[in-house]
């Protein structure tokens, strides 16, 4: 029996010798990770791993921690990148690209919009697992009974093989800096465009530049975008539809590859006030700067509303030059009660103006759309009434000699100080501010009513200029500069104004 054991070790010492000298087996060229929800601990290949930031669901999506996901899927820790609010991942002839709270991942520079965002956690930057994984060719299951993501990869997969040493990341361009974006009103294309200009700082070893944009749309519930087209310079110049809010972000290429984005750049679109088809309307794409912050917003007057105001000018005005701003008795009247002959002639004025059903209906609409923006801004009750002036501001300035046209005729129009004031003032006055016109000699504007406490703190002791007025101090607000703030005056400061009312 002792010599049958002995035999038996001596044959399987040999066998092992044998098997020693011949060639192990390759390890397969791809791996499997698996991630449970709510657990630190994941495993590829079997073998376990430690996080400190456990995977969750959110909005459908599960998040992991950006660095233990990449990694699993064969990412080496020298190719996770963070800068500046972006993480850059770098595999094989892949560069991936998400930035904090933004939808848009970029591949190679083309852009992927996602329906969840990364975001940070505990100090980790989580991202959606299922978006990361097929940006990295990576195959992804769900096992709901464990609650466990599975990924799968080959390193043999097209694209996953290491880049050429011939392509040195190093001279890849840095990212484009300085991105600004500035609108300007356009006329074409029937009132709903406007005119956009980008620009940027040169990036050296930069060729070109690509830039790119995306948006939301809520008709599809999906966001959409893409390369909008590649330049020379660092400008680009051109006009968009301002119906939906729009972002955008440049990146910089070469022979070697396309930097990260730029930041991003935005323009609020408001919702357009547009009337069905079958209504016939004068269009206007506006766009304003506020708070550094670009606004556009598509507004239409119906022609009925243009045609019956004409109208009653035409009849309403000769009278009111014949027995109000004609008659001696008005002009003494004013005088006596008003130090001015021409101050109750023109609170009349203003108040046929604001005041006519018609008109005011209208301006009523303008008005709840104006505010429900900037409440949707977190603008309080001074900022807002600042942001509806910056609106009336970028309203296309037109003399018009009778000084007599009615609000919703500047907003289809344009007007000049007097009518934009009257505009300001009536859309104001429907939000319950205190409102008056201010007169001025060859001038006007509007004085707008706040008490100490409404002022923000970094404006109280900036020199606001206000006018006392029975009780209320009416803040200075030019209508036709842009760019002019509440309480920036734009008229000598000896000269004091006459109070116009909107009775």
């Amino acid at each position: 029996m002792k010599a049958k054991i002995l035999a038996f070790l001596l044959s399987l010492v040999v066998l092992v010798g044998i098997l020693s000298l011949l060639p192990l087996p390759l390890r397969a060229a791809g791996q499997t990770a698996i991630f449970t929800i709510g657990s630190i601990t994941y495993t590829v290949n079997g073998q376990q791993f430690s996080m400190d930031v456990a995977p969750y669901t959110k909005d459908g999506r599960t998040f992991v921690p950006v660095r233990y996901a990449a990694q699993a899927m064969g990412v080496t820790p020298e190719n996770i990148l963070y800068t500046g609010g972006k993480v850059i991942l770098l595999k094989g002839n892949k560069v991936v690209q998400l930035t904090i709270g933004n939808y848009v991942m970029l591949k190679n520079g083309n852009a992927i919009i996602m329906d969840v965002a990364p975001e940070i956690v505990n100090g980790r930057t989580m991202i959606p697992f299922r978006w990361i994984a097929q940006t990295l060719d990576a195959g992804v299951d769900w096992n709901p009974e464990r609650q466990q993501v599975v990924i799968s990869f080959s390193d043999n997969q097209p694209g996953n093989q290491p880049i050429p040493l011939t392509q040195p990341s190093a001279q890849v361009p840095a990212a484009p800096t300085g991105l600004q974006l500035v609108t300007e009103n356009c006329a074409d294309y029937g009132g709903a465009v406007v005119k956009i200009n980008l620009f940027w700082n040169p990036v050296e070893n930069a060729t070109a530049y690509k830039v790119y944009w995306y948006t939301w749309l809520p008709e599809i519930e999906s966001w959409s975008g893409h390369l909008w087209t590649t330049v020379q310079g660092t400008r680009y110049v051109s006009e968009v539809i301002g119906d939906n809010t729009l972002y955008f972000y440049v990146t910089a290429i070469n022979s070697v590859g396309e930097s990260p984005p730029s930041q991003t750049v935005q323009i609020i679109a408001l919702p357009p006030l547009r009337y069905h088809s079958g209504v016939k309307t004068v269009r206007n794409t506006y766009a304003w700067e506020y708070e550094g912050k670009q606004f556009c917003w598509t507004i239409e007057v119906p022609e009925t509303t243009l045609k019956y105001e004409e109208a009653e000018k035409i009849v309403k005005f000769p009278l009111w030059i014949l027995f109000q701003q004609g008659n001696p008795l008005t002009w003494l009247g004013s005088l006596a009660l008003t130090g001015s002959p021409f101050k109750v002639p023109i609170d009349i004025l203003t108040t046929m103006l604001v005041r006519d059903k018609t008109s005011s209906e209208y301006i009523g609409y303008v008005a709840d759309r104006l505010n429900q923006a900037a409440i949707s801004q977190g603008y309080d009750t001074f900022h807002r009434a600042e942001f509806i002036a910056a609106f009336v501001q970028s309203i296309p300035y037109k003399i018009v000699p009778s000084n007599t046209e009615y609000p919703p005729q500047v907003i289809a129009n344009g007007g000049d100080c007097i009518n934009k004031s009257v505009l300001l003032a009536a859309i104001l006055k429907k939000l319950s501010y205190p409102v008056v016109i201010l007169g001025f000699w060859g001038h006007a504007a509007v004085g707008v009513g706040f008490s100490s406490d409404q002022i923000p703190p970094d404006r109280a002791g900036s020199g606001l200029c206000y006018y006392p007025y029975q009780g209320v101090n009416y803040y200075f607000v030019e209508t036709t500069a842009t760019g002019c703030k509440i309480g920036e005056s734009t008229v000598s400061d000896n000269e004091k104004p006459t109070f116009y009312e909107i009775l």
